[in-house]
Parts: structure tokens; sequence; C-alpha cells
């Protein structure tokens, strides 16, 4: 048994846990501002553990140790490893490199044009949220560009009653973007390549896919503000559909795909302009998103700088700094603590049906943040815990610092 004590709202309250469940909160009268706030743990929906095949990017002791450090008490992870995690043996494989890590991996699981009877048998494990789609290319992608094929994902899930987290890149608008550049490609011209429509294509396909079959659809990265409103239309008209922003898409802009370090900033969808990066952030204050992810993506920092842009493979860590990138947030004012905790905490969990989680309640998970507002926190290289052992946000300085990460009632410190 033990307790942690944190500010809640305007309340301070001590929690009680035991056997990994939250047994009892008392309420200890008014807090402070600068009382350590307490918030439940981060469910990050999108996270890309690189096992199997891809241990030099990351790891489970590395993607633990990081998880601990950004607040993050349950991940789900994606199934584009190599090989990929879209048969019954490869997902054993997954969770068996996961080891005895107290962060259990769940996990999505890939969609392939000839693995139906697989993914009907890996929806029904427990560990198994739901299906991951994609629709064109990306790091070793599971690429399904046949609506049937596309259709027959979405009607298992829904029979299932799982969701569909789907990948949107239409590979033809891709391909022609490239034709019609002139040049060989650059990274400042990552943004052209992969547009707005190359997102926006494929999202009004699968919307039409969703509301054929009934299929509860979770849009991943969302990365531009059509693509946004199209998928919120959809929401109005009574379809269920979430979408996922990521911290990249709110904190970086493609300006930084002119520097001399883009190879940090290369990622699939591409960045946008410094006006839609403050479109999709006033969309997402005003509470029109679903959740958000960290869309933990890592390469080694030898592959990012191998050579050219073609040779640079897309993708960027995440894990350890979505939460205080929000945090920071909170702390300047922008951002209330209530939809911060919707948007990592509480609607995530309720996306993939984890009841006992992204909440402070008695009988929920004793999965816990405890953020001291009177301190900061360093983003560097040096100071992440990833395997790959960098980060896009280097040298940013943020309000706040995680300096507790309560999971199963397990205490760790950082």
């Amino acid at each position: 048994m033990g307790s942690v004590i944190g500010a809640y709202g305007d309340r301070q309250i001590q929690v009680y846990t035991d056997g990994g469940i939250i047994t009892l909160i008392r309420d200890l009268g008014p807090a402070t501002l600068t009382m350590p706030r307490i918030m439940p743990g981060m469910v990050d929906l999108h996270v890309h553990s690189r096992q199997p095949g891809g241990d030099g990017k990351e790891d489970w002791p590395h993607l633990f140790q990081a998880a601990m450090r950004g607040g993050v008490t349950t991940v789900v992870t994606m199934p584009n490893t190599s090989p990929p995690i879209a048969s019954l043996e490869v997902l054993e494989q997954a969770r068996k490199l996961a080891g005895d890590s107290p962060l259990r991996p769940l996990f999505w699981f890939g969609v392939t044009p000839d693995n139906l009877d697989q993914m009907d048998q890996a929806v029904q494990e427990p560990d198994v949220v739901g299906l991951k789609l994609y629709t064109g290319s990306t790091t070793n992608a599971l690429v399904v560009s046949d609506p049937v094929v596309q259709e027959q994902a979405l009607r298992l899930a829904a029979r299932r009653h799982l969701p569909v987290a789907a990948h949107c890149v239409d590979d033809a608008v891709v391909g022609r973007n490239l034709e019609l550049l002139g040049h060989d490609a650059d990274f400042a011209d990552h943004p052209i390549i992969r547009d707005v429509e190359s997102q926006l294509a494929p999202v009004k396909r699968i919307l039409q896919l969703a509301k054929r079959t009934g299929c509860e659809v979770l849009f991943c990265h969302v990365s531009t503000l059509a693509a946004a409103e199209a998928i919120r239309q959809y929401q109005r008209s009574g379809g269920l559909a979430w979408i996922e922003f990521c911290p990249h898409y709110l904190f970086l802009d493609s300006s930084l795909l002119r520097t001399t370090e883009a190879w940090r900033f290369k990622m699939n969808p591409a960045l946008r302009s410094r006006s839609e990066t403050e479109q999709l952030w006033q969309f997402f204050l005003a509470d029109q998103a679903d959740t958000i992810g960290s869309d933990h993506a890592p390469h080694t920092i030898a592959e990012k700088t191998s050579g050219s842009y073609a040779d640079c493979p897309s993708g960027v860590p995440g894990l350890q700094t979505t939460l205080p990138l929000l945090n920071d947030r909170v702390w300047r004012g922008e951002l209330s603590q209530r939809l911060l905790v919707e948007y990592t905490s509480a609607r995530p969990a309720q996306i993939i049906g984890l009841s006992n989680k992204g909440r402070i309640a008695r009988g929920a998970a004793a999965d816990l943040v405890l953020v001291d507002p009177t301190q900061q926190t360093v983003l560097e290289d040096e100071a992440m815990f990833y395997q790959c052992g960098w980060t896009p946000y280097k040298g940013r300085i943020l309000r706040g610092r995680i300096v507790s990460t309560i999971l199963g009632g397990s205490h760790y410190d950082v």
C-alpha cells in the first residue's frame, strides 16, 4: 500500500493505492499554484517500439525508461516492424521481446492483403486493441491500397467492435508531386511532395468506408486542417471517428526543413507551414480534436544523417517529450489541465476500451504522474533515454518537470 499527494484541479488530494489500484482519495483542502500537480498517466496510442527487427533504434529497456520520464503509463505499439506484426507468430515474438518489463505493451495488428484469417484471430487476443491500416507507404509500411481489402478489414473490426487505426497517405499523389518537382528532391521539398491532398484524399475514402461498414476509425497523425475538418464534419453527421494529433505538428513547422539539421524534422506526414501549424493549435485548443499520440518513431542519428534527403528515413522520437511539451503550455496559461487530461489520458483510454485507465478515481489503475511546476525540463539529446539518443526539440526549456511516474502503484522517481 502507498500514497501520493498532489494538486488536482483546485484541490490538494492524497491518492492511496494497493495492488495496482486506487483504493481511496482524500481531499486535503485548497491547492496552491506551486504544489506538485497530479494527473493520470498518459495513454499513448501511437508508439513504434521497433521490435522485432529494430533493436538498434529502440528496445524495451530504453522505451520503459523514456516512458517513465515522459509520464507515459500505457503504450500501444505499431505493427510496421521487421517482420511486421501481421501474424500470430510475430505477435508472440513481440510479446517476448518486451520480456518482464513493468510497461506491458498493447498492440495494433497490421492489415495485409492476405491475412484476414490471422486478423480475425488476433483481434480476439486481450492485448490487441484493434487493426492498423496503412493506405500508402512509410517506414517498413504494410501498404494496403486496394479498397476491397480495406473494406474487408473495416468490416472485420466492426464485427469485433474494435477500432481501426488508419495511416492515410496516397502514394499516387506523392508520386505525381515528385514528378512535378522538376529537380532532385531536398528536405525543403518534403511538404510539397507529401502535400495536403496526399493525406486528405485517403482520409475521405476511409471515411466513406467507415460509414459503409460502421467501423470506428482512429485517424492517425492528422497534420492538415483540411483533413481534420473533414473528419470533424463526419463526426457531426453521427459517424464514429477520432482525430489524433501529434506534438510535432503543433510545436514544429516546415521552416525547420531548411536548416542545417533538417534531418531532425523529416517525418511522415510532413511538417506544415507556421500558419497551418497555428491553425492546428487553435483547433486543438478549441477541443475539436480527440487525442494526442507521440508517434514515437525512432531512427538512429547515423541513419538520419547517412546521406541525401532520399536516404534519410522519416520519423522522430517523442515518447519522453509529449507530455512535458503540453504541460509547458498549461503552465503558460494556454491549455487547461482538464483538456490536457482529456487528450492524453481519458479519451485514448476510452477509444481502446480501457475502462480502468486514464482517470483518477477509486477502483481505477494506479497509473499516475506527479509534475513539479517550480522546476524546468531541459530537452537535449543527452537527456533522452531512447536507444536512438536524440530529440527534434533539442535546446527547448520547458516549464514544469515530471518528478515521479507511478505505474501499477510502483513509484519511479525521475
